[in-house]
């Protein structure tokens, strides 16, 4: 996304990066709590955004103290399509 912004399409990329403040907001705090060096490149991009709104910090804390998503793909339900290998010496 960044190199889309920079490169590409500067206005567009700059529409995107603002739209997705939030989740990047909650990123930049997960990076902070785990003393990623990463962080620091985060707090930048931050910087060069619009300031988060009030609704916008109450959105990005409630998604950080929801959590990731469930997982919902998986190999369940799964259907072996092929005989599956002997093990050798079997």
């Amino acid at each position: 996304m960044l190199e889309f912004a920079a490169t590409v399409d500067p206005e567009a990329g700059r529409r995107l990066l603002t739209e997705h403040r939030v989740p990047i907001d909650v990123l930049r705090g997960a990076l902070a709590d785990a003393k990623s060096p990463y962080e620091y490149t985060v707090a930048a991009i931050c910087e060069t955004l619009p300031a988060a709104t009030n609704q916008e910090v109450r959105r990005a804390q409630r998604l950080a103290q929801s959590g990731p998503p469930a997982e919902a793909v998986g190999l369940q339900p799964f259907t072996l399509t092929v005989p599956p290998k002997r093990a050798e010496g079997a």
